[in-house]
């Protein structure tokens, strides 16, 4: 008697549990599978789903992104722009003006040189300045012209001196200002023409 009283019991459990199992995975289904074509989605449809995906999300965190990454919001200043602090240097508030920005910079050589000479000079000088940390393109335009494309326009100035420095160097163009170089020197005395 003891026997089937415990299969009684037993047998009404596990029937008790399957069917409890059965009513949560349909639950589980209807809640996660809809369906429907995507075209047919109710307003109720997205939401849900958009709540299944932010359940699966990862916070966004500001702190994953390194320093250099341009998808990183630039840190705010606390106090807002104050002109006091340049009064001894202007040129300190153009480079915070171009910090974090795109600048071209046009570089000219020398007329003695040919395409392909000028083509070995700036990247040279592109190699001198990707050495020293700059983060800087270069591209031919034209026979003796090139750009220079610098991510951080604060570092310009920097890239500026450098270049008008060397001798092939005929001038630097860049924020709509002309920079003569020492090849510009030398080249003075020879009479120009123009077309």
């Amino acid at each position: 008697m003891a026997f089937k009283r415990a299969f009684v019991v037993f047998f009404l459990f596990s029937m008790f549990y399957t069917f409890i199992m059965c009513e949560t995975e349909d639950m589980d289904k209807e809640k996660t599978k809809i369906g429907k074509d995507v075209l047919d989605y109710t307003e109720s449809d997205m939401y849900r789903l958009a709540e299944q995906w932010d359940e699966n999300d990862e916070e966004f965190d500001p702190e994953d992104y390194d320093d250099n990454d341009p998808r990183k919001p630039p840190p705010k200043q606390e106090g807002g722009f104050d002109p006091s602090q340049f009064k001894d240097d202007p040129m300190a508030m153009l480079k915070l003006s171009k910090k974090g920005k795109t600048v071209m910079i046009f570089v000219q050589v020398v007329v003695k040189f040919d395409k392909k000479e000028a083509d070995e000079l700036t990247q040279r000088w592109h190699n001198s300045l990707f050495n020293a940390q700059y983060q800087i393109q270069r591209y031919m335009v034209a026979d003796r012209r090139a750009i220079f494309l610098v991510q951080d326009g604060s570092t310009a100035w920097d890239i500026k001196d450098f270049i008008i420095k060397q001798p092939e160097c005929e001038g630097v163009e860049f924020d709509n200002q002309k920079f003569p170089g020492l090849g510009a020197e030398a080249d003075s005395g020879k009479p120009k023409t123009e077309l």
